[in-house]
């Protein structure tokens, strides 16, 4: 599974992400963490096991996952994006 830098994100915030854009999964057969894009059908563990997506697609991701992009690096991302920055500054 791809991790994404904080630059990646950004650019992504500011072209067709509209969302928070990851979830916070865990594999349901070797219980590791993985931070996934949200509003996805699955994803694949390393271990092989194919995860049904959490329909919800509201956890919060987590901060430093088995597999793919931390918390911390997500939310660099997202604050270093314009587009989020003036919903932030409209609300």
């Amino acid at each position: 599974m791809k991790q994404y830098t904080a630059n990646e994100i950004t650019e992504m915030s500011d072209t067709w992400q509209n969302y928070n854009g990851f979830t916070g999964e865990t594999c349901g057969k070797c219980k590791k963490t993985a931070n996934v894009f949200a509003y996805g059908a699955g994803w694949f563990c390393d271990c092989g096991n194919y995860n049904v997506q959490s329909f919800s697609s509201f956890q919060i991701p987590h901060e430093n996952p088995d597999i793919g992009t931390p918390r911390s690096v997500i939310a660099e991302g997202h604050k270093n994006s314009k587009k989020h920055a003036e919903f932030l500054n409209a609300a």
